[in-house]
């Protein structure tokens, strides 16, 4: 009888300790462990920047890493990235390997990004030749490389924001404003019209825009495009889907 009573009490004792253990948190021999992967990006914040972070993210994940993002003035970024100071940058033309000899392109584009003029409303007849006119006041956002590295005759004028870019160019204290039309709609509110902004027709030019580590990194380089490339041939084979509308009898 005192041999049973021992056994309960054992048994009362151990049961809180099981139901107790069920409703902690457990700790998986097989969890994700993600070493910390920090990089630099602009503090111009656009959709297009946040679908690359979404990408970035993803794919450094599925390589064991987790992406963390210093958000800085666009100059300041790259300056920092190059001298080690962050693991990488967000995304750049490939063009700045040449000024930032330390910062290394993962060879998968992640979007495009196309160059234009715009003027104020009503002075479209002014700037047939504009490239070549010396006078011409000629505004941009610092660390837009692709502008900064296009070649005018005239004065270029560095802003902060798109924003600010914008406001110049309807006050008058700047005659060209050189952006992509992503970042001038989403300064404007996606409407140029009421903003009296118009685009000039021609394209100045287009780039990639690409990933970059620091040469520290290199090494993840190979692994990290592999798995970009996995995410850009599943969206291709869903655009391919839902251009097929689904199950077809004839092709």
């Amino acid at each position: 009888m005192r041999r049973l009573n021992m056994v309960i009490l054992r048994w009362c004792m151990v049961l809180p300790l099981v139901w107790l253990s069920a409703l902690l948190p457990k700790a998986s021999a097989t969890s994700e462990h993600l070493t910390p992967f920090t990089i630099a990006a602009s503090l111009n914040r656009s959709a297009m920047t946040m679908d690359i972070e979404q990408k970035l993210t993803q794919a450094y994940r599925d390589i064991g890493y987790q992406l963390n993002i210093q958000y800085l003035p666009a100059e300041r970024s790259i300056k920092m990235s190059n001298q080690g100071k962050f693991d990488g940058e967000l995304f750049r033309i490939a063009a700045i390997s040449q000024q930032y000899p330390h910062l290394i392109q993962v060879p998968v584009a992640l979007a495009n990004i196309t160059l234009y003029a715009f003027v104020k409303t009503g002075r479209e007849h002014e700037f047939g030749r504009w490239q070549l006119e010396p006078s011409l006041r000629i505004g941009f956002v610092r660390g837009f490389k692709l502008a900064e590295l296009y070649e005018v005759a005239g004065y270029k004028i560095i802003v902060n924001t798109p924003g600010q870019a914008v406001q110049m160019l309807q006050q008058g204290k700047i005659d060209i404003l050189l952006e992509d039309l992503k970042s001038l709609r989403e300064a404007t509110a996606g409407n140029e019209q009421d903003a009296q902004l118009n685009k000039l027709p021609e394209i100045l030019a287009q780039e990639e825009l690409f990933h970059f580590v620091h040469q520290q990194h290199q090494q993840l380089i190979p692994a990290l495009s592999a798995q970009l490339k996995l995410q850009i041939e599943g969206k291709k084979r869903k655009k391919s889907v839902s251009g097929n509308g689904g199950d077809q009898k004839y092709p």
